[in-house]
């Protein structure tokens, strides 16, 4: 198994209050600036391609079929989290685990070993000068 070598963040970088205003996400910055998150941002620019599909199948289905999605979705997110913080890989690629997330993991991993230097992995980042604010996955170098 792969080690990631991990880069130390920066000390100024801090986890953000969050808020829930109309069903939309904002931060509020050590300024007291309250910063829409990357997400609620991106939502202003949804087409009804999803109101369309889910008018096609039917409420019902088109909520099993998100949740479905959704969850596996977090648990594949988990897995790559768990294996880039270089966790004992028996604590994350066990037994339990469905077979397609091990199928998963299997295919992605070649691709996911080509990055090193981790600078940050689940990691609050803001600006004010942008006006957006959000919780960044992974930054690399590949």
């Amino acid at each position: 198994m792969k080690t990631f070598n991990h880069i130390y963040k920066d000390p100024l970088i801090a986890d953000l209050p969050r808020e829930e205003i109309n069903g939309k996400r904002y931060y509020v910055t050590p300024s007291g600036k309250r910063l829409p998150s990357v997400t609620t941002f991106l939502s202003h620019f949804k087409g009804d391609s999803i109101r369309k599909w889910r008018e096609k199948v039917g409420e019902e289905e088109a909520n099993r079929i998100s949740k479905r999605a959704s969850t596996r979705g977090t648990k594949f997110h988990s897995l790559m989290e768990s294996y880039i913080s270089n966790q004992e890989r028996s604590s994350f690629l066990n037994e339990e685990l469905m077979p397609d997330m091990k199928l998963a993991f299997n295919i992605m991993k070649p691709v996911i070993d080509r990055i090193d230097n981790v600078h940050y992995l689940e990691t609050m980042l803001y600006s004010e000068t942008v006006g957006l604010a959000g919780q960044v996955d992974c930054i690399a170098e590949f």
